[in-house]
């Protein structure tokens, strides 16, 4: 199933209310939902916006969105917060997306640092 597809079920919202959202046509929705077609990056970045996970997950490139949230903590870690205004927006969204999940898990803080740091030296 296409990821959009399966976002917007999750959340409970139709076609037109995603395309109202972003303000898209409801047809564009069903284009991308079907693959017919595939939205401009600045309109993916409102979809992630729209469904709060980070455009890796959107567009495939990892499988859920705790792994999307490991791989951006342990860049962050080694390169700091990217310059580029988009991509520091993306990760600050990855960071609270973590401590949200972390916080739904009750893991302490301690225990995720030191697993990120952990992570970050087996690289």
């Amino acid at each position: 199933e296409n990821k959009i597809v399966q976002l917007r079920k999750d959340k409970g919202i139709t076609q037109e209310e995603l395309a109202e959202i972003i303000g898209v046509s409801r047809q564009a929705v069903a284009k991308w939902e079907s693959g017919q077609s595939v939205p401009e990056i600045t309109t993916l970045i409102q979809v992630a916006d729209c469904f709060d996970v980070s455009l890796d997950l959107l567009v495939g490139r990892v499988e859920n969105e705790t792994e999307a949230l490991i791989t951006t903590m342990k860049d962050l870690i080694k390169n700091g917060v990217p310059d580029d205004e988009n991509e520091g927006a993306e990760a600050l969204r990855l960071i609270r997306n973590f401590v949200r999940l972390m916080k739904e898990k009750n893991i302490p803080a301690e225990e995720i640092v030191n697993g990120i740091m952990y992570m970050v030296e087996d690289d």
